[in-house]
């Protein structure tokens, strides 16, 4: 594992990704990895859905495919009703931005469905990445993790390799892409595939 002594020393603005991908993809993972480097914040746009159904009893551990749709249906009834998951991230965003938390340079929002992704993106001037995962089925259960590929993003992370593969491209993305504030082609995703280191 990385130690504490190689985070990275590069001067940086705060910066807001969108992350997404299919369950089990490895988007916690990488997130964990990049805070290694970088102190990183990580959100769920459910985040609140989560926590109201935990104040009832019901335990965010082990996840099902009831239990994702019981999310999903929760979070459009409170975004029809008066667009609360939205205004949740936007809070959080801005607590961010302001410095609330603590040395956090990263910030990655996980957020399912298109129209919310590129609503976040012009909203938060964030960037985007899809988490991949040949080894993981994609959930159709909902609309929210079914539609997760319609979108046309700025990364996209292959983790089609092993966990120390998927290490070093955490690292790459650190140093290369958000030290160095690459900026990605308008006509493709830029993408990194953990396979080939």
């Amino acid at each position: 594992m990385w130690e504490s002594n190689e985070r990275s020393n590069c001067k940086l603005t705060k910066k807001v990704y969108i992350t997404n991908s299919s369950g089990g993809a490895g988007k916690d993972t990488f997130a964990s990895m990049i805070d290694k480097y970088i102190p990183t914040l990580k959100y769920s746009s459910i985040d609140l859905v989560k926590e109201m159904y935990e104040y009832i009893g019901i335990e965010r551990e082990p996840k099902d495919e009831k239990k994702r749709k019981l999310y999903s249906d929760t979070k459009d009834i409170l975004t029809r009703y008066d667009d609360i998951p939205f205004k949740d991230i936007a809070s959080v965003v801005e607590d961010f931005k302001n410095g609330r938390f603590d040395d956090s340079k990263v910030l990655f929002i996980d957020i399912r469905e298109p129209e919310e992704i590129a609503r976040a993106v012009e909203v938060f001037g964030a960037k985007t990445i899809l988490m991949k995962n040949p080894k993981v089925e994609k959930i159709t259960s909902n609309h929210a993790d079914a539609n997760v590929e319609k979108y046309e993003y700025d990364y996209i992370i292959e983790n089609d390799g092993t966990l120390k593969q998927l290490e070093k491209v955490a690292k790459i993305f650190v140093h290369d892409i958000i030290c160095e504030n690459h900026i990605p082609d308008n006509h493709k995703p830029f993408t990194l595939t953990c396979s080939k280191f």
